[in-house]
C-alpha cells in the first residue's frame, strides 16, 4: 500500500499527513446477510454506492468451492442510467480455485490491482467472471440475500456474459460482499497565528484511530503523542501549536485500523 503524504512549512511549523503502509484496509460498503448461496456461474455482477473518498483496493465474497477448483475475477465498473455494469475496465483481481476450500461457506478477499479512487456518493460495481473447469469438474456458489437488505445497489445476473445481457428481473437480491477502501481524505491547513495552524480532514472512518504526533527535531527524538480522536464519519480538526521554547515543531497523523469483527460464515446447508 503506497504512503500518502501532504507537507507544508508555516513559520517554521511542518504539519504532515501519513498513512502507514502496515494498516489493514477497512470496508467501506458491506452487506453480509446471506440466506441462501447460487452457482451464478454464466455473469455475477453488483452495483454498489462509495461512502467516501479513498482507494478501492479489495473486494469480499462469501463463497463455496462445488468440487473441482474454479478461478474467479474480479473487475471494477461504473454504472449506467439503470445501475447495471458499464463503460471501460477501472480495476481487476483474480484469486486461484485452488485457494478456495470445498464445500464451506467462507469470506475471501480479491486484490484489485492497479486500485481505483472513488469519491463519495460515486456508484459503481463489481462483476464476477468464472475461469473455465480444470480436469475435475467444479462450480462456486456465492451467497447472497434474497430480501433487499443493501439499498445502495442491486445484483444482477446474467445468461451470457455480457453488459447486453445484464438483468434484474426479482428486485430483491443482493450479494454478499464488502468494499475495501483505503481512506484517503482532502487536507485542510489554515494559519490562525505566526505559531499555531488549524488542520482539517474532510471525512474520517468509523474504524480508524487518529493520532496526532509530534516531535522538535526529525533526526534527534521520537515521535510523541499529542491527542488521539476516532473517527465518525465526519470531519475532524485539530489546533496545532508550535509550543513555547522551541524553534520549530513537527507534526503527523498517524492513522490505526481498528477492524470490526470478523463476520462469520453463515449457516448455509450443501446441496
Amino acid at each position: 500500500m503506497p504512503t500518502t503524504t501532504k507537507t507544508l512549512i508555516l513559520h517554521l511549523l511542518i504539519v504532515s499527513w501519513g498513512l502507514s503502509s502496515a494498516m489493514a484496509v477497512p470496508a467501506d460498503q458491506s452487506q453480509t446477510e446471506s440466506l441462501k448461496d447460487n452457482d451464478w456461474n454464466s455473469g455475477i455482477a453488483q452495483s454498489f454506492t462509495a461512502g467516501y473518498k479513498g482507494y478501492i483496493r479489495g473486494i469480499r465474497l462469501l463463497v463455496r468451492r462445488m468440487n473441482g477448483p474454479r478461478d474467479l475475477t474480479v473487475e471494477l465498473k461504473h454504472v449506467d442510467e439503470t445501475d447495471k455494469p458499464s463503460g471501460p475496465l477501472l480495476a481487476s483481481g483474480s484469486l486461484p480455485g485452488n485457494l478456495l476450500v470445498e464445500g464451506v461457506s467462507a469470506w475471501y478477499t480479491v486484490d484489485l490491482i492497479h486500485p481505483y479512487e472513488q469519491v463519495k456518493g460515486e456508484k459503481l460495481s463489481f462483476t464476477i467472471q468464472i475461469g473455465p473447469p480444470g480436469e475435475v469438474y467444479g462450480y462456486l456458489k456465492f451467497g447472497q440475500s434474497t430480501s433487499n437488505p443493501y439499498s445502495g445497489g442491486l445484483m444482477y445476473y446474467s445468461g451470457s456474459y455480457g453488459p447486453s445481457s445484464w438483468k434484474y428481473d426479482e428486485g430483491y437480491l443482493d450479494l454478499a460482499f464488502q468494499t475495501l477502501v483505503t481512506p484517503n481524505p482532502e487536507i485542510s491547513i489554515e494559519l490562525t497565528t505566526p505559531d499555531c495552524v488549524n488542520l482539517a480532514i474532510s471525512e474520517s472512518h468509523p474504524e480508524c484511530i487518529y493520532h496526532i504526533e509530534k516531535r522538535e527535531d526529525l533526526v534527534i527524538g521520537e515521535w510523541i503523542g499529542h491527542t488521539s480522536t476516532t473517527g465518525a464519519q465526519n470531519e475532524l480538526r485539530w489546533q496545532l501549536p508550535k509550543e513555547s521554547g522551541t524553534s520549530q515543531m513537527f507534526y503527523r497523523i498517524n492513522v490505526e485500523h481498528i477492524p470490526l469483527p470478523e463476520v462469520p460464515p453463515p449457516e448455509v446447508p450443501p446441496k
